[in-house]
């Protein structure tokens, strides 16, 4: 811990001399010193050095104080050292420094106790009380340690130093009432009252009002309103203020608290549930812990039912002062501290707002689950795809079932028994799914056209210069120039027979396309296809397509953007929006009509050459965009259109708000499977979110030690993010389609969260709320109520469900729960279908 103070560069071996004192007094508030506790008592307690415990804007006179965090207190009438420390350890007061003054001597000791405020108090008024409770508490010091404007000389013999002690306002104020009443128990309200009165602070009930509030939620102008009752305890990260209400003052916190209704108490929170799920509560028990964390976990039993007895049940010095601590908590009626706010060391890892929560978080059923059979599941499957195949009506036939139902095979065998009558084209997310469908069509007799995804062809053929700049012409948005490229790739470049066929057959693909009755294809190309094209097809899409579309979000620099202007490179109708973007306050949001970029644009784009690793075509492309000024980028979707045909999109994670809202005008048609029950088992362990932040925090490989040996299954098959399984195929954002774990144990680690511009970019481009913000709330989804971090707005939080439910869905669905006796043991706090929700802690985070 640092503080700031006036520190003066002279060091002494004695008391400065009358010619000294005025030099150092002109000199001292020259400089503002900010240093460590440890460091300021070896410079004043050891070198001499002089210093003032107040900040000063010029002189050292009261009219230029701005803040003090320091505070001395000088004995000078034979109070011993050891008397001060027995005294301060009796009522809990922590002193960070004592050093003998110049003036000591064996025959008359003299020495100074330095105290470190836990913030810089900006309140003379309030500076003034705090002094005054201390000099209350230690009537053997010196009166004239409660000038604000005084200087402190250093000494040269250093007794105690403890740089993580700190006081507060309202710890001083209980250590004081404390203090009052074990002196003279009979005269106490009278003796407070008076102090009351000495500081212009109220009294209540016998008690100083002097409090701390959590103050997160009220507004800049009410604050105003109780303008010099309130110092804040950390300028930039807490919400945290001590409030000393004055004897005039006439919105009286303490009245208004006083008058609340009573707050039910929570039952049936017993010990050892407060063991088991918290940490710091069995920190609490099994050693010593910092006041702050006691004051915390006392603010939090206030509203457990025998909360009274568990605290106590702990382990708590001064005893007498933390009784008093908890009937001034009971008077002023206090809420549970945040654990944030609290310093609770394991807040980064556990991630739950306060300790009532951590202790009462359930996550309930909101509706019983019903089952039909496999078969039956696979007969209405089948009835769906056929009677989607057969219709005549154009729009989005969405069929919604489950992962491992069949139905790869079942849309197979629709395409072999009606290829003939018409042509299909079937859709699927990844290349490696594409060859397995293409096979299997082919082993049921139907001819094949498979798209080539110029990646792999290139990889194949072993052209990686090619494939190089390919993939980037594509990634910049100049994928249209990749034809004539490998064209003239043709004719300057020596190449091997089979080479040279396959580029050629590639670059006649469209003629084989047209002339092919089954294509199999990729999300990715069939949006690039012309609706024309399409169109003569009956096309079925394996998985979620929108999916894949709401997957292109990127960002952009200003730099980048500022560098495109300078070169004229953005068309001159865009130019206003982007400036306006630029100049756009933080986090604001804008969609407009995607801009449609005409050949000789994108030419001129390309022809900057410093340019040519900006996603600017992409950006211009953009449908949404919103403005990130500390990043000094902005963030961009690009919208791409489902094509306006009849397909079928057969998926176990279509949602059909989102498909409504997106494909304005066109026909939805949803039909869902009704689901059948796991042949294995799905165990889910909900007691941490583990989203990136989550891991982050406390660390994947030490929660990979820990699962490790929890689980008892010999197969270690993990799907988590792909920063974690760098060396695998299969991750978040890249699981559908592949079998590999098909049968066996699977481990899924993480809640999938994307990062929020995403949610408010998409959410923007649906004309959603999208000034909503994530916070921690009560919430459900189609099964369970649960509490997790969402939006408050109906649609946002069902795009965010969507997103989350989709990557779970698809890792789950790895080890094909439906057809085999294995387990998945999934580690998140999203509640999935068919999950045995564990919510017992599984990490031992102390």
């Amino acid at each position: 811990m640092k503080v700031r103070i006036h520190l003066h560069n002279q060091k002494y071996r004695s008391k400065p001399k009358k010619s000294e004192i005025g030099k150092i007094s002109n000199e001292i508030t020259d400089k503002i010193k900010e240093i460590d506790i440890e460091r300021f008592a070896q410079e004043v307690g050891k070198k001499g050095r002089t210093f003032t415990t107040s900040i000063f804007n010029g002189r050292r006179v009261k009219e230029n104080f701005v803040s003090q965090q320091v505070f001395c207190l000088d004995f000078d009438k034979g109070f011993t050292i050891d008397e001060f420390m027995e005294r301060a350890k009796q009522y809990d007061i922590h002193p960070s420094m004592i050093y003998n003054t110049f003036s000591n001597t064996k025959e008359s000791p003299r020495f100074r106790v330095v105290f470190i405020n836990d913030c810089e108090i900006q309140n003379e008024e309030a500076a003034f009380a705090l002094m005054y409770m201390l000099l209350e508490i230690f009537p053997e010091s010196d009166k004239s340690c409660k000038d604000i404007t005084r200087m402190f000389f250093g000494g040269n013999d250093l007794k105690f130093v403890d740089s993580n002690a700190t006081i507060n306002l309202v710890d001083i104020s209980l250590s004081l009432q404390a203090y009052l009443k074990s002196r003279d128990k009979k005269n106490y309200r009278r003796k407070i009252e008076q102090i009351g009165r000495k500081m212009q602070v109220q009294v209540n009930n016998g008690k100083l009002c002097i409090h701390a509030e959590v103050l997160s939620g009220i507004k800049s102008e009410e604050l105003l309103a109780m303008t010099s009752n309130m110092i804040r305890v950390n300028a930039t990260e807490s919400s945290l203020f001590y409030v000393i209400e004055k004897e005039s003052h006439n919105h009286s916190m303490c009245r208004r608290q006083n008058g609340e209704k009573k707050r039910k108490k929570v039952r049936g929170i017993s010990e050892k549930i407060l063991l088991k799920k918290c940490p710091l509560f069995k920190d609490f028990y099994e050693k010593n812990i910092t006041h702050e964390q006691k004051f915390l976990i006392a603010t939090n039993l206030l509203s457990i039912s025998g909360g009274e007895n568990l605290f106590f049940a702990g382990n708590i010095n001064h005893v007498e002062k933390w009784k008093e601590n908890w009937e001034y908590l009971k008077q002023y009626h206090y809420v549970p501290q945040h654990c944030k706010n609290g310093n609770c060391p394991y807040y980064e890892k556990c991630r739950s707002p306060t300790i009532l929560d951590k202790v009462t978080e359930k996550i309930s059923k909101n509706r019983i689950e019903g089952y039909c059979e496999i078969e039956e599941a696979e007969k209405i499957l089948r009835s769906y795809l056929l009677q989607a195949v057969q219709a005549k009506e154009k729009g989005i036939y969405l069929i919604s079932a489950q992962t491992a139902l069949g139905k790869t095979s079942t849309y197979c065998n629709i395409v072999k028994e009606n290829y003939e009558k018409k042509s299909f084209m079937v859709v699927v997310p990844t290349t490696k799914l594409q060859r397995e469908v293409g096979e299997e069509l082919e082993r049921l007799n139907v001819p094949v056209f498979m798209t080539e995804n110029i990646y792999y062809l290139l990889r194949e053929i072993h052209l990686d210069d090619l494939k190089d700049m390919a993939m980037y012409l594509y990634k910049m948005g100049f994928g249209y120039k990749v034809k004539s490229v490998i064209r003239d790739y043709i004719s300057n470049t020596k190449l091997d027979d089979i080479q040279e066929r396959r580029l050629r057959e590639y670059l006649k693909s469209k003629e084989r396309l047209e002339d092919s009755r089954c294509v199999v294809t990729t999300h990715a190309m069939f949006l690039s296809f012309q609706s024309e094209i399409i169109s003569r097809y009956e096309v079925v899409i394996d998985e979620d397509i929108l999916m894949s579309i709401f997957k292109n979000t990127s960002t952009i620099s200003f730099g980048d953007i500022e560098l495109a202007l300078e070169k004229e490179a953005i068309p001159k109708e865009e130019r206003g929006f982007v400036k306006r973007l630029l100049n756009a306050s933080d986090s604001r949001i804008e969609v407009k009509k995607p801009l449609e970029l005409r050949i000789s644009q994108l030419d001129k784009i390309y022809e900057k050459e410093m340019l040519r690793n900006v996603p600017l075509v992409n950006f211009l492309q953009a449908a949404s965009y919103q403005v990130d000024v500390s990043k000094k980028q902005v963030n961009f979707f690009n919208a791409r259109r489902i094509p306006d045909v009849k397909m079928t999109i057969v998926s176990a994670t279509l949602n059909e708000e989102l498909y409504k809202n997106y494909c304005k005008g066109q026909k939805i048609c949803f039909m869902k499977v009704p689901v059948a029950k796991y042949k294995g088992k799905l165990l889910q362990y909900t007691a941490h979110s583990l989203s990136r932040s989550n891991l982050e925090d406390i660390g994947y490989k030490k929660i990979k030690e820990k699962l490790d040996k929890f689980i008892e299954s010999k197969e270690k098959n993990i799907i988590t993010f792909k920063k974690y399984k760098e060396d695998s195929e299969i991750y978040y954002g890249k699981s559908e389609g592949y079998n590999e774990y098909k049968g066996k144990d699977l481990i899924v680690i993480g809640t999938p969260h994307n990062v929020p511009f995403v949610y408010h970019l998409i959410g923007a481009y649906l004309r959603y709320d999208a000034e909503d913000t994530l916070c921690l709330r009560m919430t459900e989804n189609d099964t369970y109520s649960f509490k997790f971090m969402t939006f408050k707005d109906d649609k946002m939080r069902n795009l965010q469900f969507y997103f989350i439910e989709s990557e779970l869905e698809q890792a789950i669905g790895r080890a094909r729960l439906l057809r085999y006796d294995c387990r998945v043991y999934l580690f998140s706090n999203y509640p999935c279908r068919q999950a045995d929700i564990i919510e017992d802690e599984y990490l031992d985070l102390a």
